[in-house]
């Protein structure tokens, strides 16, 4: 008999080192499901939205992630059509359960919680406070300004 699997699904940037928060993120994550998908945006969308280029490219960005060990699975979104394709890339998954991070409360993370709900997918917050953002960390080391 097969086991059926509950997949859960988070995303964000992961960008230079995977802090306590990341790993505070995808552990809350891991004990929702037994598959776990993280969505890494891409180079293009972390220009746009941190207005910096990213310290690692999206593969390198999504393969740390991996070898956490707490990852089953990542996808790299598009940045064309930015709401349009990380809908679809992200429903295309037919996700179970989906989490956000407790400070992703933009008009997209709100949009995506929206859709999501649509398609029957079980909403979660995380309820640990982020400790760090990676981007304290890039302004303590002298990375960005």
């Amino acid at each position: 008999m097969n086991k059926i699997h509950v997949k859960v699904g988070t995303w964000g940037a992961f960008d230079y080192v995977i802090h306590e928060g990341h790993l505070t993120l995808l552990t809350e994550a891991r004990k929702l499901g037994d598959y776990l998908y993280v969505f890494v945006v891409s180079d293009d969308i972390i220009i746009k939205n941190k207005k910096r280029l990213p310290i690692y490219p999206a593969k390198q960005r999504a393969s740390n992630l991996i070898n956490t060990g707490l990852v089953d699975d990542t996808v790299i979104l598009l940045s064309e059509d930015y709401v349009h394709n990380v809908e679809e890339q992200i429903l295309s998954c037919r996700l179970d359960r989906y989490i956000f991070g407790c400070d992703q409360t933009s008009l997209a993370d709100k949009y995506l919680e929206k859709r999501l709900c649509d398609f029957g997918v079980e909403i979660f917050v995380s309820k640990s406070p982020m400790i760090i953002h990676t981007t304290e960390i890039l302004r303590m080391e002298g990375l960005i300004k």
